[in-house]
């Protein structure tokens, strides 16, 4: 099977986490291997399936990229033109999850990463990253990880 050069980026960046301290290395190695697989699934997708793999990127590449604004199925529906059932069948099938878990699934790893490479506090982490409440972010984080926002920086981040 021949890699895209997207899939062939996400296993070049898992290897370059190998380097990394052990406490960020594995849940970064895991979301970029979970990334890795996706892209492979993908690819190994019948032609038939191209219209699901377009839509599902573009909703992804949206989110990626406003994931820090108000984003609802009917902001969805609106800039993709399409009933929000569908895009969420189309993220399933594709992704694995509606595009509102993946929002959140997005939300939570771009806060784990400020967390750990930035010394912003808690209330400015959840607002950079799409959060009104940082009691919401914080009671989210939590239910998600186990652990509170500054729990897991004190457990996880470079002591200096």
């Amino acid at each position: 099977m021949k890699l895209s050069a997207k899939a062939l980026e996400v296993l070049e960046t898992f290897f370059q986490q190998a380097h990394e301290p052990q406490s960020l290395r594995n849940w970064k190695r895991q979301a970029t291997f979970q990334s890795f697989l996706q892209h492979l699934n993908r690819e190994s997708s019948s032609p038939a399936n191209n219209t699901a793999i377009q839509l599902a990127d573009r909703i992804e590449l949206f989110i990626r990229q406003n994931y820090a604004s108000d984003i609802t199925n009917s902001v969805l529906q609106q800039k993709m033109n399409y009933h929000p059932n569908y895009l969420a069948k189309m993220m399933l099938k594709v992704y694995g999850m509606t595009p509102m878990a993946y929002l959140q699934y997005y939300r939570l790893e771009q806060s784990k990463r400020l967390l750990l490479q930035t010394p912003w506090s808690i209330a400015r982490i959840a607002e950079e990253v799409g959060f009104h409440h940082v009691s919401h972010y914080s009671t989210f984080f939590s239910k998600k990880e186990g652990l509170s926002p500054s729990g897991f920086r004190s457990k996880f981040a470079k002591k200096h």
